[in-house]
């Protein structure tokens, strides 16, 4: 299970769970993000690249906070996703952030890299 590989990762290399970061492309980020909130607290963050949730989340992580990154012109995970899992997640006390590239599609674009870079170097 993936959280068994997290706690085993923390153990290694002794890193508390707010430091720990998961991070995820496409189904990658939909899996990150029900990890969020299926595990709430294990990592301090996720960043979630082109994705959304599995389902419209009904409850929010309190520990785990979610950054979103997505293109505004990606034609296989719509930007519309990340707008409504944004929406989903403050409605419900969490805590989210959306960032979106004009001119993008479903890639790791340089542009959302670096803004995930500042996100992680600003909390």
């Amino acid at each position: 299970m993936l959280h068994e590989l997290v706690i085993e990762a923390q153990l290694r290399f002794k890193v508390c769970p707010s430091d720990t970061v998961l991070a995820g492309f496409s189904q990658g980020a939909i899996m990150s993000l029900e990890f969020a909130l299926a595990y709430d607290g294990l990592v301090g963050k996720v960043l979630a690249f082109s994705g959304r949730f599995a389902r419209i989340p009904v409850g929010a992580p309190a520990l785990t906070k979610l950054h979103l990154f997505h293109g505004e012109d990606d034609n296989i995970m719509s930007f519309s996703h990340a707008i409504t899992a944004l929406k989903s997640i403050e409605s419900l006390g969490g805590r989210a952030t959306l960032d979106a590239a004009q001119a993008v599609s479903h890639q790791l674009h340089p542009e959302l890299i670096r803004r995930a870079v500042e996100r992680l170097q600003a909390d």
